[in-house]
Order: structure tokens, then sequence, then C-alpha cells
């Protein structure tokens, strides 16, 4: 049963309408038809029904009805439209247009009076349409224009949208708080704009990004506080990178609120581009006078992208009408807005230099995703070992939304580390298409204790973490085995740095100047992700120029002779054979470490961790060993199932040394005859 207020208000037009019926005499049938059928709900009194209904009887009852209903208490709905006018400062014409537009979405019986009318697509350039809509309002043509005018303040604040037919319909979050209300609302804007979104990671998350995270906050943080207009921030990089969780957590560092924009219809589909337009243009017309709020376009190709535009603009008479159209909202924006993409080479130069500010979003460090990790572990109430927590952030660069569903399928199956491990593998095998394997789970964490150096290693990792410039080299040199590379992904990590390894097969190319493009390659890939960048058989990278019989040789170590005196991030270089490096290219590392067989009290301390029981005696004398060594023999005993044999463990170390080239050999002569 309609309320009162609203069946006057319905009576109302009907009554204006049967004053002027006969201009419109292709309505008057369904017109006729609606006020019979609709009598009774309306409490129109048609009097006896064996009489023909003329007009003059309809007009009749419709001006007793609506002097009935003329001192009825607003209705909620009216309430509640009455206050959206007044925060948009609606003129009476445009108030007017907005409830019955809203009307004919939420109210059935105004949706049907509309499709009798033939007003289910309401175009400013259809004249019939207009005058009988007009004459419904009570309104002259003219003044109906001036509501749907765009430059009205109706259009202007996205409540409305026009098509390419020119069809204006109520923005889809207009209706649907509009139809969810009881009682009249306190805070329109509030209702309208839902709720601020909720941050779920913490600021130091993004230590990985700081320059750009402090630089775009300072920004932000004086644009909003100054209110100034044609501020936006583009977030992108791959699906999965934390752009969306990282504009929430830029929002509650800076104190701001922070809305969606346009991420449904009023059914919770997903909306149209047109939609997602009204609900931008409606976010920034209601926030223009706030100082505390911030606005996230998420996922938005489908509106920026140059492209994109194609079925858009198929129907639309000069479709590129709208990229001027998008251009002029971008700069008359007066709420700073976040923008996230997945690849902003979509978007075009006209789109991307109206950006304020542009942040590429990088996997954060391993540091960064165990601490990420123990939080939704914690949240989740799922318990593993910290060693657990650990591999997991160093086996997989998964975003925060993969590891927090991985961790709710281990709480939902009562799981641990390996439902987890599982869980985070099947999605990132989805997502790049194939499985990258992480660590094996059987690896040992590494020890500092068994690095036998000529520098003191852990010593040095303290210092150069500690220090404001990142710009310095290590030449680590000396036997295969003796934990060059592990020494320096430890230090990486120490430092809160991704590492990126080339090998000499990575980058060497058969093709002229091939080398040189890979060398520079490499270092530009460290430096614009912020990397640790080692080399590993550095030898064939910067040979000796001296012994070198072709030009390219040459040329590739003047590529790399270049690039690091110039690289502003550290990197390594692995070699097993230093003499072989060219004399200018060890005068430019910073460190030059010698690493070396392991000491015998080191044996003995590498034989409890690897073996994980206590050494036999004779295991200081074996000679020539290495942390390589004890890995091999420690995979091959958990093989034959001889982990907790110490003799047989023993007897392969044993086994590893004497095949070495260097090993020692018994001395004298075999005197034995064949």
């Amino acid at each position: 049963m309609m309320e009162p207020f609203e069946q006057g208000l319905l009576v109302g037009w009907l009554r204006n309408f049967s004053v002027k019926v006969d201009r419109y005499r292709w309505a008057q049938d369904g017109f006729t038809r609606f006020v019979i059928d609709e009598a009774e709900p309306l409490g129109v009194d048609l009097g006896d029904e064996s009489r023909t209904i003329t007009g003059d009887i309809i007009a009749e009852a419709l001006r007793i009805r609506d002097e009935q209903l003329a001192g009825a208490e607003p209705s909620v709905l009216e309430q509640n439209l009455l206050a959206v006018g007044e925060l948009l400062r609606l003129s009476e014409q445009e108030q007017l247009l907005m409830g019955a537009l809203v009307r004919a979405k939420v109210l059935p019986l105004v949706e049907e009076l509309f499709e009798m009318l033939e007003l289910d697509e309401i175009r400013a350039g259809d004249s019939t349409t207009m005058g009988v809509l007009a004459t419904l309002l009570g309104l002259t043509r003219g003044e109906l224009l001036d509501a749907m005018s765009p430059r009205g303040r109706l259009l202007a604040s996205g409540l409305f949208t026009i098509d390419y037919r020119s069809d204006c319909q109520p923005l889809p979050a207009l209706t649907r708080f509009l139809q969810a209300q009881a009682e009249p609302l306190s805070d329109v804007r509030a209702a309208l704009l839902g709720d601020p979104l909720l941050k779920s990671l913490e600021w130091e998350d993004y230590d990985h990004l700081r320059a750009d995270r402090d630089l775009a906050a300072t920004l932000l943080q004086q644009a909003a506080s100054r209110q100034e207009r044609g501020i936006h921030v583009l977030l992108y990089g791959p699906p999965g990178t934390g752009k969306t969780e990282f504009c929430k957590t830029l929002a509650a560092q800076l104190g701001l609120k922070l809305y969606g924009v346009g991420q449904a219809d009023e059914r919770g589909q997903e909306p149209s581009r047109d939609e997602r337009v009204g609900s931008f243009r409606l976010s920034q017309k209601l926030l223009e006078n706030q100082n505390d709020a911030l606005l996230l376009f998420d996922e938005a190709e489908d509106l920026l992208r140059a492209d994109g535009y194609d079925e858009y603009l198929a129907e639309r008479p000069g479709g590129y009408g709208s990229r001027v159209f998008m251009h002029k909202m971008f700069e008359e924006s007066r709420v700073p807005t976040l923008w996230t993409v997945n690849d902003p080479s979509a978007l075009g130069p006209s789109v991307l230099r109206r950006m304020t500010f542009a942040i590429e979003m990088k996997v954060p460090p391993a540091k960064v995703r165990e601490r990420v990790w123990q939080r939704l572990l914690d949240r989740e109430q799922v318990s593993i070992p910290a060693e657990d927590v650990r591999r997991l952030a160093e086996d997989f660069d998964a975003a925060p939304a993969i590891a927090a569903g991985a961790v709710r399928s281990a709480r939902l199956t009562s799981g641990g580390s390996q439902e987890i491990r599982r869980a985070v593998t099947s999605i990132a095998k989805v997502m790049r298409g194939a499985e990258s394997p992480p660590r094996p789970v059987n690896s040992v964490l590494y020890d500092p204790r068994l690095i036998n150096a000529d520098l003191d290693l852990a010593k040095l990792a303290t210092r150069l973490s500690g220090l404001d410039t990142r710009a310095f080299s290590l030449c680590l040199y000396g036997p295969p085995g003796t934990g060059k590379s592990a020494y320096v992904r430890w230090l990486a990590r120490e430092m809160g740095l991704e590492v990126i390894q080339k090998r000499a097969s990575d980058l060497l190319s058969k093709w002229v100047g091939e080398n040189e493009r890979n060398i520079a390659a490499a270092f530009a890939e460290a430096r614009d992700t912020g990397a640790f960048l080692v080399f590993d058989e550095a030898d064939s990278l910067l040979g000796d120029r001296k012994s070198a019989s072709q030009g390219w040789e040459i040329s590739q170590v003047n590529e790399m002779l270049t690039w690091m005196e110039s690289h502003e991030y550290p990197f390594a270089c692995i070699t097993n054979l230093m003499s072989h490096l060219d004399e200018a290219a060890l005068r430019r590392f910073s460190f030059k470490v010698k690493f070396d067989f392991l000491k015998p009290d080191q044996r003995e301390l590498a034989f409890q961790h690897y073996f994980g029981v206590a050494p036999p005696a004779g295991v200081r004398e074996i000679d020539s060993l290495t942390p390589g060594d004890y890995a091999v023999v420690r995979n091959r005993a958990r093989l034959l199932g001889e982990l907790e044999n110490a003799a047989e463990l023993k007897k392969m170390l044993e086994a590893e040394v004497a095949v070495k080239p260097h090993a020692r050999k018994p001395m004298g002569f075999n005197t034995r005859l064949n």
C-alpha cells in the first residue's frame, strides 16, 4: 500500500495530465486504462462501475482525491529526496525531476505509469517525451529542459547519467539507498558515499616504496587540506601487488577517509561505465567542500584506457567527445583521487599526463612479507613455527590477498604450513600460467658462523644495513660451495632487499651487441626495483681484456665497468676464478672478500647444524669441507634414511672431499704387479 503522500503525489501528476490529455491522443487509452486499473490502490472513486468512464469523470475523481490528500505528511522517501536536494542545492524544477525519475525506479505504480506513457526512456531530444513528462510534473517544457541541462546542478552532481542515446537515468547508488531507508536520513552524504574503506596493512609494510610512498603522502595531505583541484595519483603494477591495500593504508596514515567509487550497481553487480562515471562525479560533488577525504577508483582500465571506448562509442555520435569530457572531469575534480590499473600503457598519453604522480607497485621484500604473513596468521588464529613463516615469506612473493586466502584455507581445514603452501602455489600457478617451484622445504637456515672469509661478514652486514647509501659492490671469490651466494642472499635479506640473480648464461648471446644490452637491462631492472643485483660466474662477464681475442669481449667488459661506476644500488659478483678478472674491474669493487674451506671448529658446528646430531670423532680432520658439501650430503642421507647415522654421514663427507680436484692423494708407489 502506498503511503498517503506518495498517493497524493501520483494523483496530482495524473490530474495534471488529465487536463491536457487531448494533446497526447496516442496516450489517452493507456492513461485511461491505468487510472481505471489503479483507482482502488490510489483511493480514486470513479463511481458506478457499470457506467462508461469518460475523461471528465476521471478528471473530477482525480481532483477530489487530490484535495483529500493535500495535507498528507511527507513520506520517508520524500524527506530523503528533499535532503538530497538541499545538500546539492537543486532548484525546484530539478527537485521535481529527480523525485519523478527516482520514483519510477522504486515505486511499482509510478514505474507502470511511465511504461504506459512510454517514459521508460527520458530523452532531452525527444519533444514528445519531454512534453508528456513536463505535463505530468506541472512544468513547462523549457523548465524541464533547464532541469536536464548538463550545466545544471542535477546532472553535474552525477546523480543522473545520460548515455549515448541521451537517456536520463538516476544513478543506481541513489535509488539503492533511497529504497532501503525506513526512516529519514540524518546524514545524506554518508548514506550516498557508503562507509570509508579500512586498512588491513601497516605503513611500515610499504617501506620498500618509502620514497614514493612518502612523497605521495605529502602531496595528498597538502592537496586535501588546500582543496586543490585536479590532483590524481596513479598506482600501477601486476594483479596482486597490493595496489588497493596500499591506498587504504595511505589514507589511514594521513587521517583521511577513503571512499570507493563505482564498485557495484544497485543489484550489487558490476556497474556500467556510465554508472562508474556518475558515481565518481557524485562523490566529487558530495565531498567538494571537505578537506578530510580521498577517493579510490579501483581497476580503472575500463574507464580510462585509450582503446577501451569501442563498444561505448560504437553508437554514440561524435564519440571522441567523451574523451574531452573525461579530461575535463580530471582537471576540474576537487577531491584528490587514487586510480589503480594493472597496465598503465593501456591508458594513453592524454590520460597519463593528467596524473599528478604515479607509483609502480613492487613486490615487497621478504622481511616485509614475513611481517604480513605473521599478521595474517595471528588474525586467523593459525599457528605455525616461526621458521615456517620465514620460509613462506622467502619462497613466495604472494600479495596480501593471496596470502590471506591461503591462511584462511588453513584455518578452515585445520591445516598448517603445508596446506598454506599448497594453496599459495595453486593460485600462483593460475595467475602466472606455470608453477615456479619454491625452495625445497628441507633446506637449512643460513648461519653466518659457517662462513670462513678474510673479512668479518656479520660485522660488514651490520655496517652496510645502517648506511644511508646503497651504492656499494662486492666481489666474492673462492672455491665452489663455500657460501658466496648464500651470504649475498642473507645480506640482502638483512637489508630488506630482494635479490635479482643473473648467471652468465642468462646474459651472454651469440648476437653482436646483445651481451651489452642484456647487461644494461640487468642493471636497469635492479635500479628500477631497488633490488640487490648478483652476477654469478662473473669471470665470464669481467674477463681480463689483455687476453681477449674478440672485440665483443672487450666491449662487454667495458659495458660492465660503465654500469659498475654509476649503479646506485648494491651488487655483487661471484666467481671461483678470481685470477681471471680484469684488473680495472677489481679496482671498482668496494669489497673483495675471499671465501675458503671451513675451519676445524666450523666443520663440527656445520655437522650439528645440517644433520641435527652430534659430530663424531674425526670430523675436524676432514679437510676442504664447505657448507655446500654438507647440503649435498644432507639431501643424500635424507633419501637413504641415514640422517641420524653420524658415522655414515662422516663417510659421505669424506667421499665428497675425495672427488675434489685438489684433494690430497696418498704418497708413495703402488708396487703390486698386474
